[in-house]
């Protein structure tokens, strides 16, 4: 079984890159603080942790966007969605994605400026 360890910030419990400051070993951006290796939190995570996480990420992902999209990475997956057609313009024709559907309904920016702005 491989273990690793994490080093956690003792104020927030962020986890904690390395510090480039001499005499200190641990730094958390978040707090914008410097630790000595005695002062911060250790936590061991084991490889089924890890799984588990993951597997509770690829879950909520799959609740979210489909089993389809859940392997995808998220940003092909949001982009996908956003840009996919949902319907079409009642006065033109012209397909509409999903934000042109929630700004303007169901007519494109053109015909609803048209039908609104005369």
């Amino acid at each position: 079984m491989c273990m690793s360890k994490e080093h956690h910030c003792p104020i927030c419990g962020r986890e904690l890159i390395k510090s480039e400051t001499e005499g200190y070993s641990f730094q958390c951006l978040h707090c914008d603080e410097d630790f000595t290796g005695s002062e911060v939190v250790i936590t061991i995570k084991t490889e089924e942790k890890m799984k588990k996480k993951n597997n509770r990420h690829k879950d909520e992902m799959e609740f979210l966007y489909g089993k389809k999209n859940a392997d995808k990475p998220m940003y092909q997956t949001v982009h996908e969605t956003h840009h996919e057609v949902v319907r079409e313009c009642e006065y033109c024709g012209k397909p509409l994605t999903r934000s042109e559907v929630n700004d303007y309904g169901s007519l494109c920016e053109e015909c609803y400026m048209k039908e609104y702005y005369r």
